[in-house]
């Protein structure tokens, strides 16, 4: 996604710009999005445009007796009010470019060089980067890429849990950074998970192939259908990304959790579905409070030991736990965003 300065005229006849102006297709939507956020200085041209398209589909729709129209009419129609020069008409069907400011919640801005991509707990997010790279952020998570993404390097910074289906570009590999390694793909479907403060991080191959680099500079490669799970020795505090700030030890390579129906639960997020493998409380309490946005406490430590198996879709957090007390003993009590669990 390189700049090159849109016209007005170039955008009314762009098929996903339409489908922007009118959010009919919710990969126009972000691409068209991120484009204005890496390339602010196009903004005015590009509501100009909008406001455009929108008008015209206004005063056809009048002139027609209903809503519908055709997308080669208002390209025709667009295009033969810029080029006749009908100003008049232009400012009348267009207001200021800076009354229709638009608010952007794809993305935060805040650091000059970088665009930030987070979501909060019980909170996920598609996204398309500007190398038409998909990313799906799960719960809590944090992507951050510079604003020269796609024209010097593809790199991102990832804190948390996303799969990303890439975009295959030879001569720029895309490289996705955590805080513990390095994943490098040119092409491929794979599953990051690096939540700071977690025991372990881990990536899964779904399709294609990556590398992963350690700090001392080892590598290892993944083939598809399997998965590389890292154990932290040092948990993660830091907010940045901060290669040194934590050591680790590869703890295995070994096939992803696949179903007999075909579905894999590394990736079970991306449907909603919550799953335990075996997993202590312990294990599964970051889980749990990061997918439905709560804080978990129990008055005796011996529940943390508890292991559990299971899978739960779009159920809320009280028939989880009621499903889990048929494995063990235990009672909660829910106040708020607080729940505590007792022996």
């Amino acid at each position: 996604m390189n700049s090159n300065n849109r016209t007005v005229q170039e955008l009314v006849l762009d098929d996903s710009f339409i489908n922007y102006c009118h959010a009919s297709n919710e990969e126009d939507v972000l691409f068209w999005e991120t484009y204005m956020e890496l390339y602010p200085h196009e903004k005015p041209t590009i509501e100009s445009a909008r406001m455009l398209v929108l008008s015209l589909h206004e005063v056809l729709a009048k002139k027609a007796g209903h809503r519908l129209y055709h997308t080669m009419v208002i390209r025709v129609a667009a295009v033969l009010l810029l080029l006749t020069g009908t100003y008049f008409i232009y400012k009348l069907l267009i207001p200021s470019p800076a009354a229709f400011e638009l608010t952007l919640q794809t993305a935060d801005s805040s650091q000059t060089n970088f665009i930030v991509y987070t979501t909060a707990p019980g909170e996920r997010r598609k996204i398309r980067l500007p190398d038409s790279s998909l990313v799906e952020l799960n719960v809590a998570s944090r992507l951050q890429l510079t604003k020269d993404f796609n024209s010097s390097n593809r790199d991102v910074y990832l804190e948390g849990e996303a799969l990303f289906d890439v975009t295959h570009n030879k001569k720029l590999p895309f490289i996705v950074q955590t805080p513990s390694y390095e994943v490098r793909v040119l092409g491929t479907l794979f599953n990051v998970k690096a939540y700071p403060g977690e025991a372990v991080s881990e990536t899964a191959l779904i399709r294609g192939k990556v590398k992963l680099f350690k700090p001392d500079g080892g590598h290892l490669t993944l083939l598809p259908l399997q998965k590389v799970v890292f154990e932290n020795q040092k948990p993660l505090r830091s907010a940045t990304v901060d290669k040194k700030a934590s050591t680790y030890e590869i703890q295995h390579i070994m096939p992803v959790n696949q179903h007999l129906n075909g579905t894999i639960s590394e990736i079970s997020w991306i449907e909603n579905r919550l799953e335990f493998n075996n997993e202590s409380f312990l294990e599964i309490k970051d889980k749990l409070e990061r997918w439905y946005n709560v804080e978990l406490e129990w008055t005796d430590s011996i529940i943390s030991t508890y292991r559990f198996t299971g899978s739960f879709q779009n159920e809320p957090i009280e028939k989880v736990l009621e499903a889990l007390q048929f494995s063990y003993p235990f009672e909660f009590t829910i106040n708020k965003q607080k729940i505590v669990l007792t022996k």
